[in-house]
């Protein structure tokens, strides 16, 4: 029976009883698959005492039958054998759920997508079915059950940073009934909005914001103060700040960027100034007898929407106010911002001329002016134009203590000038640890609307992860073996979500169990192996579906896995001979899985994983490279093929270059591994 509270240990792992389930998929494979030869097949492997055969388990009532055998005490654990668990993944958690099924005892194999509309040969089809059914039994007698434990939240959020997007985030927060701290290095609230000359209206709602803040009982403000530290975890993390200490569920950074001025670009030329030095100029009418002035942007790199629009408002008001020849200098316009076509239109009417020019101009001094050299590039012609006056876009950098913040948080490195990584799977205001958020222009460049969404969209997320004071989570996804551990930190290192935690006293490193995500990177990484992942430990990956002459494909669940299903649904046809291993990421394929599967009789394997920037534990391919390159060279240097070994990347919908990387992974000779190798 596979009930949480009421399996006992000993007996379940003695001598496990597995039940497997076939879906027909209400009848459409039965011309492709041979069901009574594979219910045959299951029913002799060993710890099989079952074997359902279902109409379709997507339809209502059609796990009725699988969840009346998980519920007889002679069954421990199951094997579901059906289309891609899209369909049908969430129903069944459900019934696991209010019927007290551990999810750990369950396994899924994909015998429609991966065998019957793939491979247009019946019994080629049905034989891969039974030797994918037959590893997933292998690897079902090896599970173990996971129970949950209670685990306290504090609802307390700290913010980091008075901006726009903080202190919009701070009162969303405050509104859901959520205590903040909110905490700045500035001596005030509002943060560089309030110098906005070029946009009032940020200024405008930066004091309207202030004020509020100021009003509401539920926010603390600190300011001129700095977080030294943060210790704990999500949930009850300790943050030390240069006043005190600040107990929070949860962390938003809202640091906002700094700015590097004209005069830190150029060389000191007389008629150069900034954005701002130009729009103050504008608004107290200061210059007279101007008879043509520039603006000049992306200047030692491509700027964002933020510095266009400041460009197009600025050229416009000058050309207006003054009468004089207005140029803007760019490489590029970005215009996707709200309502900048419409402004490029109006600058445009306005008269002022835009000239494109992918290299920049040449810049010099004459006398009292400014002279600009360069090449239109929209014409092809060259110009040479002295002007009275020359401004200067700001260029944005991340703030000057962001490298120093995000070391403190365990969030990484700020790439690009920017706190958050450059990683599909943390947009929008995810840093890839639990509990910390990044909002506003410190994670990407925003224009002010932008920036108070941005600061809503983390106070929502924040406010979903503290919803309640409490919350389950698992006992434990990965466990670290303190006999093992040589408390050499890899594990803490490597850890793409920083849930690696030190135990000082018993020297051995400690998973916390609500902020890991269970990509198994430390996994792969422990030189000791001291660390092992529940359902995917190195016992359950060396069960080997390979046939004689086959290839084995480790598979990422978050995007290998997915082409896998989307080349199935396409009908795309490669080898039967292609055995796909599912795995929560590439970056937990250590080498001995891969000499193992090649010693079991696989021509070639391959490790297919997400692109560097879209994998969902950051670093997790690129950890898997730099791995799977060691063992080429290794497998040189003992003179075998280090082509039977290779690494991929894709993205799910990449249903042909999966189809692609199988194909190709069928070439190769085949490698001798020595039998008595220690693997």
């Amino acid at each position: 029976m596979i009930v949480q509270k009421q399996a006992q240990p000993n007996a379940l792992h003695s001598r496990p009883r597995s039940a497997v389930c076939l879906c027909e998929c209400a009848g459409t494979l039965a011309d492709q698959l041979d069901f009574p030869k594979i219910a045959a097949s299951a029913g002799r492997l060993p710890g099989v005492t079952r074997v359902l055969r279902c109409h379709a388990l997507c339809q209502p009532g059609g796990s009725d039958q699988l969840l009346a055998a998980l519920k007889d005490q002679r069954i421990s654990r199951a094997l579901i054998a059906a289309c891609t668990p899209a369909y049908y993944r969430t129903a069944l958690e459900q019934a696991f759920s209010s019927n007290n099924i551990n999810p750990h005892l369950v396994s899924r194999v994909n015998i429609r997508e991966h065998c019957a509309w793939v491979h247009p040969d019946r019994s080629s089809a049905t034989q891969k079915a039974s030797r994918l059914i037959a590893s997933a039994v292998g690897r079902l007698r090896l599970a173990e059950r996971v129970g949950t434990q209670r685990v306290s939240l504090n609802r307390r959020v700290l913010v980091i940073g008075a901006g726009l997007a903080g202190m919009q985030a701070a009162l969303a927060l405050a509104d859901k009934k959520h205590a903040v701290t909110l905490i700045t290095v500035s001596d005030h609230l509002g943060g560089r909005a309030l110098q906005q000359s070029i946009i009032p209206q940020a200024a405008e709602r930066a004091r309207q914001l202030a004020k509020r803040i100021r009003l509401n009982r539920r926010i603390s403000v600190l300011t001129a103060t700095r977080l030294r530290s943060l210790a704990g975890r999500f949930g009850q993390f300790q943050a030390h700040l240069s006043q005190g200490q600040a107990d929070c569920g949860a962390v938003i950074v809202a640091t906002g960027r700094s700015q590097l001025t004209g005069p830190q670009q150029l060389p000191a030329i007389t008629g150069t100034l900034t954005f701002d030095h130009l729009a103050l100029a504008l608004q107290k009418n200061r210059l007279s007898n101007l008879k043509r002035i520039g603006l000049i942007l992306d200047l030692q790199t491509q700027q964002d929407r933020a510095a266009t629009r400041a460009a197009l408002k600025l050229a416009s008001r000058a050309r207006l106010l003054w009468g004089c020849e207005t140029y803007l200098f760019c490489c590029h316009l970005r215009l996707s911002g709200l309502d900048q076509e419409q402004q490029y239109q109006q600058a445009r009417q306005d008269g002022v001329v835009v000239i494109k020019s992918l290299s920049c101009p040449e810049i010099t001094q004459q006398v009292t002016a400014v002279r600009l050299k360069g090449t239109d590039e929209q014409t092809g012609r060259d110009f040479d134009l002295v002007l009275d006056l020359l401004a200067v876009a700001d260029a944005p950098q991340t703030n000057n203590g962001q490298a120093g913040l995000t070391a403190k948080l365990r969030t990484g490195r700020p790439v690009a000038g920017l706190a958050q990584r450059d990683n599909v799977f943390l947009l929008p205001v995810d840093s890839g640890r639990e509990g910390i958020l990044f909002a506003g222009s410190c994670r990407t460049p925003l224009e002010w609307p932008q920036a108070l969404d941005d600061g809503s969209a983390a106070a929502e997320h924040a406010h979903t992860l503290l919803k309640d004071s409490a919350a389950r989570a698992p006992a434990k996804l990965a466990e670290v073996d303190p006999a093992k551990c040589a408390f050499c930190l890899t594990c803490y290192r490597s850890c793409p979500h920083a849930a690696i935690a030190m135990d000082q006293e018993n020297r051995a490193a400690i998973v916390v169990p609500i902020m890991c995500q269970a990509c198994g990177v430390c996994v792969a990484e422990c030189p000791a192996k001291a660390v092992e992942l529940v359902d995917y430990t190195d016992s359950q990956l060396s069960i080997s579906p390979a046939s004689p002459a086959a290839t084995v494909v480790f598979a990422c669940e978050n995007s290998a896995l997915l082409a896998a299903d989307s080349a199935g649904l396409a009908r795309m046809t490669y080898s039967p001979d292609v055995a796909i291993v599912p795995v929560p990421c590439a970056g937990r394929i250590d080498p001995v899985h891969v000499l193992r599967a090649l010693q079991a009789g696989a021509e070639k394997v391959l490790i297919l994983g997400c692109y560097d920037q879209a994998c969902k534990y950051l670093h997790g391919i690129t950890r898997a490279r730099a791995r799977i390159e060691r063992l080429r060279t290794q497998l040189t240097q003992l003179g075998l093929d280090p082509d039977c070994v290779q690494i991929g990347s894709l993205m799910a919908a990449d249903a042909g270059r999966f189809v692609d990387f199988v194909s190709d992974g069928l070439q190769g000779d085949k490698p001798v591994i020595p039998a008595k190798v220690g693997i």
